[in-house]
């Protein structure tokens, strides 16, 4: 998985102080998957939900 918006993450991190291990832990996992839809994603981490932003 490429992921685009590293800066979401980088932003989410700088609001919440306590995820930066788990936000680079996944990043790690993701950078190295080869998902191809939401539900790969959700096969493999179950309480995985897609949020956007308006």
């Amino acid at each position: 998985m490429r992921v685009i918006a590293k800066k979401i993450l980088q932003d989410f991190r700088g609001k919440q102080n306590d995820s930066e291990e788990q936000l680079k832990t996944w990043y790690n996992e993701a950078s190295k998957s080869f998902w191809t839809s939401p539900n790969d994603i959700k096969a493999e981490y179950q309480r995985f939900s897609i949020e956007r932003e308006n």
